[in-house]
C-alpha cells in the first residue's frame, strides 16, 4: 500500500472512529441522563400509588379508632348476654363506613361480636373462617396493654387482599384500661384501583403473592424490587410505555401484593428526538473536519513526498542516473529532500571506492540485490564469460547466469542454490563445473546493512587445478582401498540413505568404536535442519556424479562443527555415495572473522572519533582530512586539501619528513601538529601506507593526547606529594609510638601498684582518682594502638598471621571478656552458634579484636536492662555473624559515616557516649583485610544489627562437614 494511501485510510479511520467516539459518548450521557429522569419520573408515579395505599390503610385506622371510642363497643363488651339494639348500632356503623368485617373480641380474645357486609350490594356476608382462623395470640392485630392502641396492615384472603385495622377497647370507668379488641377490614378491589387510576391519570394494577401458583416473571421482578434500595423495580416494556413495580407486605412482613403503575415513555422519545440531532451536527463537522485534512494532506504533504519517492525510486533503479530532488517549500520535507540529494552523492562515491575495490582483489565478484540487480561487477570477468553488452547495461544478474547456462554443466544445481539461498544469512560454497573443463568454486556471503540483508555476494574462485586432483585422487581411492583407510578426512559409503562402509578416521570422528554405526541411517550426523540438505547433497551427487555443500555435522558426542561435505558417485549401479567430510570449522571462523572486520572496518572509517588524514606519499600534498581533524587544527577543509603538509600541520621541514625522508616507522608515537594559530599541539600518531586510485598514499591517525599529557603530570606531581606526605605521616607515627608510650606505661604501671596497695592504703577519694587515671592512661594507650593499627592498614603493611582453628573457642574467649561489662548494666548476652563447631582459616587475634569492638559498642549504646543477640552461622564457605541489639538505634544519615575513622556520631563536648570514632573504621579494614565484609541495619530507638562475613578459606572444604558428623 502506498503512502498516500496510507496516510488517507488512517486519517480516514482517525475521523471514522472519532465520530463513532462522539456517537457512543454523547449517546450515552444522553440516554443515561434521560434514563435518570424516566426512573424519577415513575418513581413519582410509584409513590403516589403507594402513599394512595396508605391512605387507604390510614383511613381505616381512623374508622377503628373512632369506633373503638365508641361506648356502644365498651356496653357490648360489658353485656354478656345477646343485645339485639347494640348489635343493630354496631352494624349500622359498619354499613355506614363501607365496612366488609367487623370483629370486636374481649380481653380475653373471644370473639364477642363478628359480622360481614357487602356494601356493593348491601347485603350481609359470613366472615371467612380463614379470617377467623388467623385470630390467635400471635396475630398482631390483637392489641395488648404493652403495645399501641392501633394496628394496620394487610392480610390476604381467597376473596382478595382484605386492608385490616385494630384498635384496643378501652374502658373509661377502669382507668381506661384495656377491655378487648376492635378489628374491622374492606376489601382493596380493582374499583379502588381504577379511582386511583382516574384521579392521577396512571393505570394501577395489582398481582397477589401468596397464592399457590406464582410465575417465575412475577417472582423475578419481586426480587428486583425487594433488592432495590428504594424498594421499586423499573421494567420498560416497549417505545412508549414503562412499567413500575413495588411489594406491599402483609402484618406479618411477608410480600402480599405487587403494585404495578403504568407510564408513557415521554422523555425517552425527548431523548432520542435530541440525539438525533446531536448526530446529525456530528456527521455534518465530521464530513466539513475530513475534507479540510485531506485537502491539507494532499497539497501540503503528499504530493511533495511523491516528488521525493519518484527520484529516490529512479536511483534505486541506476544511481548515476540521480538528479537533485526540487521540493518547494522550507519545511522538514524540503529538509529531507537536500538530505538526499547529499546520501545519493555519498552513496555514489562509496560506490566508485567499492568498484575499485572490486576490480583490485584477484578473485571474480558479483554483488547482487535482493531483484538480481548487479550493483557491482568485477570487469575481467567480461572477458573471461564472454559477457554480452546489453547484459552489461540491463545489470540482470538471472540473464548473466542464463548466459552461463550452456557453459556450466551443473548449472540446474548451481541456480537452484543461488535461488533457495537468496537473500538469507546462510552462506554457501557451491562448485560450478564448466564444459570447457575448468571449475570454479563460488561462494555466496549475505550483505547486510544495519543487521538487515539487502544483497548477495558472489565470490568466483578458479578451482580447476584443484579440482584435476580431486578427481584423481577420487579414482584412486576406488582403486585402493588403502587409501580410502588412510584417508585424512572422514569418508562414509551410503546407499539408500544407509551407512555401508566407513574408514579408521570416520570412526574417531563418529567417537563409535567397532564400526557400530554401519547399517544405521545419516540422520544422527546432522541436525534436523540440516538433513534436507544433507540428502540434497547425497541426490545432486547421485544425478551429477559429485556435488559438494557446507554442512553442520553432529559428533557421537552432540557437538556440531562446520564442515564441507563432498557427495561422489561410486557406482551408478546401485546408486551407492562416497560423503567425505572435511572440518572446516576453522575456516569459516577465519571468514566470519574476516567480515566482521570488514564490516568494523567501515563503520570505522564512517564514524572515527580520531584525526585522519590522507597525503600523497610523493607530493605531501594533504588530499583528504576528517572532522576531527579539523577540529584539532582549527583549520577549514578548504584550506588545506590539495597544500603541502610542511609548515601547515606537520612541523618537519622540506627534505626532512619523517617516513619518506628519515625512513622512520610511525606507529602509535607522539608527535605534534601545528594548529592554524602557529601553537603545536601533542598527539598519538599512526602512519599506514596504502595504494588506492594507482596512487600510493599515507593514512595519517591521530589524537589529540593534550589533556592526557596534563593530567599524567598532575598525577605525578600528587603521587610525589602523596609519597613525602606518607613518609612525614609514618615519622611522626614512629616517633608518636615511642614518645607517648613509654609515658603513658609508667603512669599506668605506678597507678595500678598505687591500686593494688603496694605503697599502703588509699582512701575512697584516692582510689577514685587512681582509678580515673589508669582508665584514662590504658583509653589512651588503645588510641594509640588503633591509630597505630589503621596507619598501617592504610599504608598496606598490617600482616594477618593465619591459622586454622574453631571459631566456637574465640567465641568462648569473647564471652568470658565481655560478660562483665554487660552484667554491669544487667544487659541479657546471648550466644547462638549453629552448627556448634566452625574451622575458619583466619588471623584469629584481628577476629577478636574486631568482635570485641562490635559487642563493646552494643554494650555501650543499649540502655540497662536492655538484650544483646549474636548468631553465628555459615553459608557457601562463608562465616555470617548478627550482632543485635535493642539501644539507641542509628539513623540513616548517621550510616553513611558509621565506618570513617575519627568521626563520631555524637561530636558534642558533652557527648553521652565516649570514643574516639576509630573502632568501627579498623573494623571494617580488618574484615577487608580477610576478604570479608561488614554491614548495618539499624532504625533510631529500635536498636541496630551488624552483619559480618568472613571466607573461611579453608583447602579442605569438607573439614567443617567431618567435624559436625563427630
Amino acid at each position: 500500500m502506498k503512502l498516500r494511501s496510507k496516510t488517507l485510510l488512517v486519517f480516514s479511520l482517525t475521523l471514522f472512529f472519532l465520530i463513532l467516539t462522539l456517537y457512543l459518548s454523547s449517546g450515552s450521557i444522553i440516554f443515561h441522563n434521560f434514563k435518570d429522569l424516566e426512573r424519577q419520573d415513575v418513581t413519582d408515579d410509584i409513590d403516589e400509588a403507594i402513599d394512595y395505599f396508605d391512605y387507604s390503610i390510614s383511613g381505616l385506622e381512623v374508622t377503628a379508632r373512632n369506633m373503638g371510642s365508641s361506648p356502644d363497643i365498651n356496653e357490648l363488651l360489658s353485656n354478656n348476654e345477646f343485645n339485639y339494639s347494640l348489635w343493630s348500632l354496631v352494624y349500622d356503623k359498619q354499613k355506614e363506613n363501607n365496612l366488609n368485617f367487623v370483629i370486636v373480641l374481649d380481653s380475653s380474645n373471644d370473639i364477642v361480636y363478628k359480622k360481614g357486609y357487602d356494601y356493593r350490594s348491601n347485603t350481609e356476608i359470613p366472615v371467612p373462617a380463614e379470617f377467623l382462623s388467623i385470630l390467635d395470640d400471635e396475630n398482631p392485630l390483637l392489641l395488648s396493654s404493652s403495645s399501641d392502641n392501633t394496628f394496620s396492615g394487610v392480610i390476604i384472603l381467597p376473596a382478595g387482599p382484605l386492608i385490616v385495622a385494630s384498635h384496643m377497647i378501652q374502658d373509661p370507668r377502669d382507668n381506661f384500661s384495656s377491655n378487648g379488641t376492635l378489628i374491622i377490614g374492606s376489601y382493596f378491589t380493582g374499583s379502588i384501583a381504577n379511582l386511583f387510576s382516574d384521579v392521577h391519570g396512571t393505570p394501577l394494577n395489582y398481582r397477589l403473592l401468596q397464592v399457590y401458583s406464582v410465575d417465575d416473571d412475577l417472582l423475578n421482578k419481586v426480587q428486583l424490587a425487594t433488592n432495590d434500595p428504594e424498594h421499586i423495580h423499573i421494567e420498560p416494556i416497549s417505545e412508549n410505555t414503562v412499567l413500575g413495580y413495588t411489594v406491599i407486605n402483609d402484618i406479618y412482613g411477608k410480600p402480599a401484593l405487587l403494585l404495578e403503575v403504568s407510564s408513557p415513555r415521554t422523555i425517552y422519545q425527548k431523548a432520542k428526538e435530541t440525539f438525533t440531532y446531536i448526530l446529525y451536527v456530528i456527521v455534518f463537522a465530521g464530513i466539513l473536519y475530513g475534507t479540510a485534512g485531506t485537502v491539507f494532506l494532499e497539497n501540503g504533504i503528499l504530493s511533495r513526498l511523491s516528488i521525493l519517492k519518484k527520484n529516490v525510486d529512479a536511483a534505486e533503479t541506476d544511481l548515476s542516473s540521480y538528479e537533485s530532488t526540487d521540493v518547494p517549500g522550507n519545511d522538514e520535507i524540503s529538509s529531507l529532500a537536500s538530505s538526499i540529494d547529499h546520501l545519493a552523492d555519498t552513496l555514489s562515491a562509496r560506490e566508485s571506492l567499492l568498484s575499485s575495490i572490486i576490480d583490485s582483489v584477484s578473485d571474480g565478484v558479483i554483488v547482487i540485490d535482493e531483484n538480481y540487480k548487479m550493483t557491482h561487477f568485477k570487469s575481467r570477468l567480461i572477458d573471461l564469460w564472454d559477457i554480452p553488452e546489453h547484459i552489461l547495461v540491463e545489470k540482470d544478474g538471472l540473464k548473466l547466469f542464463e548466459h552461463m547456462k550452456d557453459k556450466i554443466v551443473n548449472y540446474d544445481f548451481l541456480i537452484s542454490i543461488l535461488h533457495k539461498y537468496h537473500m538469507t544469512r546462510v552462506s554457501n560454497v557451491i562448485v560450478a563445473q564448466y564444459t570447457d573443463g575448468t571449475y570454479f568454486e563460488i561462494s555466496t556471503f549475505p550483505l547486510l546493512a544495519k543487521d538487515k540483508v539487502i544483497g548477495q555476494i558472489l565470490s568466483f574462485r578458479d578451482i580447476t587445478e584443484n579440482k584435476k586432483a580431486e578427481n584423481l585422487l577420487r579414482e584412486k581411492e576406488r582403486r585402493y582401498r588403502s587409501i580410502f583407510e588412510h584417508s585424512n578426512d572422514p569418508i562414509f559409503i551410503v546407499k539408500d540413505g544407509i551407512i555401508q562402509d566407513l574408514n579408521d578416521k570416520a570412526c574417531v570422528f563418529t567417537c563409535v568404536p567397532d564400526h557400530d554405526i554401519i547399517a544405521i541411517g545419516l540422520n544422527d550426523l546432522v541436525s534436523d535442519n540440516q538433513r534436507e540438505l544433507l540428502y540434497s547433497l547425497i541426490s545432486d551427487s547421485i544425478i551429477n556424479g559429485f556435488s559438494k555443500a557446507e554442512v553442520q555435522i553432529k559428533k557421537a558426542n552432540g557437538k556440531l562443527i562446520d564442515a564441507e561435505v563432498t557427495a561422489t558417485l561410486v557406482d551408478e549401479t546401485d546408486s551407492t555415495v562416497q560423503l567425505i567430510i572435511r572440518d572446516v570449522t576453522e575456516r569459516k571462523q577465519i571468514e566470519r572473522l574476516e567480515h566482521e572486520n570488514q564490516e568494523r572496518l567501515s563503520l570505522i572509517i564512517d564514524n572515527i572519533n580520531c584525526g585522519v588524514v590522507v597525503i600523497d606519499a610523493n607530493t605531501h600534498e594533504i588530499v583528504d582530512v576528517n572532522t576531527t581533524a579539523l577540529e584539532i587544527v582549527n583549520y577549514k577543509k578548504e584550506d588545506l586539501i590539495g597544500r603541502i603538509c610542511h609548515h601547515i600541520i606537520c612541523p618537519a621541514e622540506v627534505g626532512s619528513c619523517p617516513i619518506t625522508d628519515l625512513g622512520h616507522f610511525i606507529d602509535k608515537s607522539e608527535r605534534v601538529v601545528v594548529r592554524s594559530d602557529g601553537t603545536k599541539v601533542q598527539i598519538l600518531k599512526s602512519v599506514e601506507t596504502v595504494n588506492l586510485y594507482g596512487r600510493e598514499l599515507f593514512i595519517e591517525s591521530f589524537v589529540d593526547i593534550t589533556e592526557i599529557k596534563n593530567t599524567e603530570k598532575a598525577l605525578l606531581d600528587a603521587k610525589i606529594h602523596a609519597e613525602a606526605a606518607n613518609r612525614t605521616k609514618s615519622e611522626f607515627l614512629a616517633t608518636m609510638s615511642h614518645e607517648l608510650r613509654t609515658p603513658l606505661n609508667s603512669v599506668i604501671g605506678f597507678s595500678d601498684l598505687l591500686l593494688d596497695g603496694s605503697f599502703g592504703e588509699l582512701n575512697d577519694k584516692q582510689n577514685k582518682f587512681m582509678a580515673n587515671i589508669s582508665h584514662s592512661g590504658k583509653h589512651l594507650l588503645d588510641l594509640i594502638d588503633d591509630i597505630l593499627d589503621i596507619s598501617k592498614i592504610e599504608a598496606g603493611k598490617m600482616e594477618l598471621f593465619y591459622e586454622i582453628f574453631d571459631f566456637s573457642d574465640l567465641i568462648s574467649d569473647i564471652h568470658l571478656m565481655m560478660k562483665p561489662l554487660s552484667s554491669k548494666k544487667d544487659i541479657l548476652l546471648e550466644f547462638n552458634m549453629e552448627p556448634r563447631s566452625i574451622f575458619i582459616n583466619a588471623d584469629r587475634g584481628k577476629l577478636k579484636q574486631t568482635l570485641y569492638n562490635l559487642i563493646g559498642n552494643a554494650i555501650k549504646f543499649t540502655p540497662e536492662n536492655g538484650e544483646i543477640h549474636v548468631d553465628i552461622s555459615m553459608k557457601d564457605q562463608m562465616l555470617l555473624v548478627g550482632i543485635h541489639d535493642n539501644g539507641i538505634g542509628i539513623s540513616k544519615e548517621d550510616q553513611v559515616k558509621l565506618f570513617q575513622p575519627f568521626v563520631q556520631l555524637d561530636s558534642s563536648s558533652n557527648r553521652k557516649y565516649e570514643g574516639t570514632g576509630l573502632g568501627l573504621a579498623l573494623v571494617k579494614n580488618l574484615l577487608e583485610l580477610h576478604g570479608g565484609s561488614i554491614e548495618v541495619e539499624s532504625e533510631p530507638g529500635k536498636g541496630s544489627t551488624f552483619y559480618i562475613s568472613v571466607p573461611l578459606n579453608l583447602k579442605d572444604k569438607d573439614l567443617n562437614a567431618q567435624s559436625n558428623c563427630r
